[in-house]
């Protein structure tokens, strides 16, 4: 039997499984792409909100119009005009110039076409077009490109004498609204990147190599550009843009700086002609030269539609469908209405905040699909059900056995919370607390409290609640109190806080180890009058006070483990440094001075327990040393020296055999290490060295500059400080040593002059 939760009430459980189960449905319309089409409506109508931010300033689009027809002749054009075009660009400075138009076949006069191929070579930064007239195949293999059998380009001197050529070619998805751009389309043995994109990297200074596909993005040097499903990239498109004429340029009538430092794209702006490209946007209809120069400015602004993880998007739906269930489930068709109306709106809002400051593609309609499934079974279950109890009272009570089960499984140190939600929520308590009985004084201790627990413990009848649990242990038996204005317990008192109390006592092996006990206020929220506890809530609480007893006496144990292995090591420190007596106490002081350390971190409980078993065993490899070498009153040799550098390896080797150490042995092993490389025993720099060990550094060093040794006197506090300080950067890590100060500032640590270097806490 699977366990549930019981701090929702049964009502809210039904909701949760509606929310689960519209979930499940929107995730399997997601996966099979049936809401796609109507999710790119909701794409464009981002757009559309956000409006049109205009074209980057470098991105310029020089426009074949009607007019320039009208003036220059009809098309084809003569070479000439584009030889024309392309000198006066590149003399107004233009630092790219990308055709959207195709020269496929030669010209009836040749010399034109070696003078449009001077020009283009000259100018040494022309990039021409490249269209695939058949569908693009998808390459299943993990890459960045789609593959086609067939690719149109320009006469072979022009493309020769090109900087580079790219595609043209546009996804247009289901409604015929072109929204992606293939990165690269793989032709034969060579990969052509997008016409756009050679032309934003162009004017970006980034070579056209991809350099990486990492996470779902194809990387160049200094820019990561996403990828959709099919290895497109999707166009953020800024809007449309009015274009230069031709004939202006050809003829040089225009500024002479107008295309400084641009990237030009050439191509026809004029509807009604042969080669004329009129393609759909999420802003309406537009030419080929306009979307592309839109995939230039998607380069150029780094504004890089993403769409959203998939991880998250599930996690997101899951959640916001579960909550629905939950909260439509105990309201009115009208409330609920109007609750899952706002909640449409709000994901909208979110998304459209999302896509215009943080470029993020959300997908709503899977969240829109399981707000609707859930509000029309919620709508069914609350019609069906009203009036009736929503689930039986055994399940209830199964729910509950099943729950205290899993509590006493759970880490050590959630138990007793776990104990006051599962009973609490079990019998709609609004507060409770749960007391230990301590061994040889029989004293009840507070270890948790919950609700208006606390309140009680700070109130005039906190005695008389104390009593009753001392009761209640005394007798073995659980306590109910119905009705506490009619108890003589509480005859003197006028306002007792509870109107209705349980007490249960917790006992493990018939020996008394806690109570629990459980307060009803005498009036709800909005003024009605509280149901009291009764015997089917006592029935209750009689059996998951035996889960909690066991719960309780587990985190006992746990303790009493701990501690008992806390004091094995100290004792093995105290060993190891009763070895030398010139550092008696070193390890503990080494601890204590750690400890002040990571105090001022920002370091986990967790870590800070790692950190303190590591520093009392840091010396632990001295075991291994010759006492000899240890108590020698007198500098040691080099040999001498070689000896003792082996022991924080010693100890690193020692400790492998104890698999509890795993975390702490890097501190061990790393504690004479340096932060230049200089230390010993690997010659680790940096951030190479384990944390712990940067730590222990620093206060294995204060202790040993502070303390006497047969051969100097100890240094004083304020020179030790001055010299860590010194050496941060060289032999200490610098975030350290800030630490260390503030530690020694704050008075965290103090040395103690009359009792050989003793380290005290303040």
């Amino acid at each position: 039997m699977k366990t549930k939760f019981v701090f929702i009430d049964r009502q809210e459980w039904l909701g949760i499984k509606v929310g689960i189960c519209a979930a499940l449905v929107a995730l399997l319309f997601f996966y099979l792409g049936i809401l796609h089409n109507v999710e790119n409506l909701t794409v464009d109508l981002r757009f559309k909100m956000r409006g049109e931010e205009g074209i980057h300033p470098d991105v310029m689009v020089v426009g074949i119009t009607h007019r320039c027809i009208n003036e220059l002749g009809k098309l084809p054009w003569p070479r000439s005009h584009y030889t024309t075009l392309i000198d006066r660009l590149k003399s107004s400075g233009a630092k790219v110039i990308v055709f959207d138009t195709f020269f496929p076949v030669p010209s009836s006069d040749k010399s034109e076409d070696i003078q449009l191929a001077r020009a283009i070579r000259e100018a040494g930064n022309v990039l021409l077009p490249e269209f695939s007239p058949i569908p693009l195949t998808l390459d299943k293999s993990k890459s960045y490109f789609l593959k086609t059998e067939q690719l149109i380009g320009n006469i072979p001197i022009l493309d020769e004498a090109a900087v580079g050529t790219g595609h043209i070619n546009v996804i247009a998805d289901h409604g015929g609204v072109y929204r992606k751009m293939p990165i690269a389309i793989k032709f034969r043995d060579r990969v052509r990147l997008a016409l756009g994109l050679m032309g934003g990297l162009m004017h970006k200074d980034v070579p056209p190599k991809v350099l990486d596909l990492k996470d779902g993005n194809v990387v160049f040097e200094g820019l990561s550009i996403p990828l959709y499903k099919n290895k497109s990239m999707y166009i953020n498109y800024a809007g449309i843009k009015t274009a230069v004429p031709s004939r202006d340029i050809i003829r040089g009538q225009f500024p002479q700086d107008l295309f400084k430092g641009k990237v030009v794209i050439v191509g026809q702006t004029a509807q009604g002609l042969p080669n004329a490209d009129i393609l759909m946007t999420p802003f309406g209809e537009s030419y080929g030269v306009v979307v592309q120069a839109n995939v230039m400015n998607t380069i150029l602004s780094e504004k890089f539609l993403r769409p959203m993880g998939a991880l998250a998007l599930v996690l997101s739906i899951v959640f916001v469908s579960i909550f629905l269930g939950a909260a439509l489930i105990k309201l009115s068709p009208v409330k609920g209405f109007v609750f899952a109306l706002l909640l449409v709106i709000g994901i909208f809002g979110a998304s459209l905040a999302l896509f215009v400051y943080k470029q993020l593609v959300v997908e709503i309609m899977p969240l829109y699909l399981s707000t609707t499934l859930n509000y029309a079974l919620t709508t069914i279950l609350r019609m069906r059900y009203k009036d009736r109890l929503i689930m039986a009272k055994d399940v209830e009570l199964d729910t509950l056995l099943e729950a205290g089960q899993s509590a006493v499984h759970l880490n050590v140190g959630k138990t007793q919370e776990v104990i006051l939600s599962i009973t609490a929520h079990a019998v709609n308590a609004d507060g409770a607390i749960l007391r230990s009985k301590d061994e040889e004084s029989d004293d009840l201790m507070v270890k948790a409290k919950w609700g208006i627990g606390e309140e009680i413990l700070n109130s005039p009848i906190s005695g008389i609640d104390e009593r009753i649990a001392k009761e209640a242990i005394d007798i073995n038996k659980l306590l109910l109190i119905e009705d506490t204005k009619h108890n003589k317990r509480f005859k003197d008192v006028k306002d007792p806080r509870a109107s209705s109390i349980i007490c249960a006592p917790l006992a493990m092996h018939n020996k008394m180890i806690g109570v629990l006990t459980l307060y009803r206020r005498p009036d709800d929220r909005k003024g009605g009058k509280r149901a009291r506890f009764d015997n089917e809530d006592l029935r209750l609480i009689s059996i998951l006070s035996n889960q909690g007893a066991m719960a309780l006496e587990n985190f006992r144990l746990y303790n009493d483990v701990k501690d008992l292995f806390m004091n094995s090591i100290r004792s093995i420190a105290e060993t190891i440094d009763a070895k030398d007596p010139y550092t008696r106490g070193h390890s503990e002081r080494v601890t204590q001075i750690s400890m002040a350390i990571s105090e001022k971190l920002d370091m986990t409980p967790k870590d800070k327990e790692k950190l303190r078993i590591s520093a009392i065993l840091h010396d632990v490899g001295k075991i291994g040393v010759s006492d000899f070498i240890l108590a020698k009153p007198a500098k040691l040799d080099d040999k001498e020296q070689a000896e003792v550098r082996k022991h924080p390896e010693l100890g690193a080797h020692m400790m492998s055999h104890i698999k509890q150490l795993k975390d702490m042995i890097p501190g061990i092993n790393s504690h004479h290490e340096r932060y230049d490389g200089k230390g010993f025993p690997g010659g680790l720099k940096g951030e190479e060295i384990p944390f712990f060990g940067r730590i222990i550094a620093v206060a294995d060093s204060f202790d040993a500059m502070t303390s006497d040794r047969p051969y100097r006197k100890a240094m004083g506090d304020a020179d030790g400080l001055i010299e860590i300080t010194r050496c941060a950067g060289t032999q200490f890590d610098p975030k350290i040593t800030v630490a260390f100060e503030a530690a020694f500032r704050d008075g965290d640590f103090r040395r103690d002059s009359k009792a050989a270097g003793r380290v005290e806490n303040s």
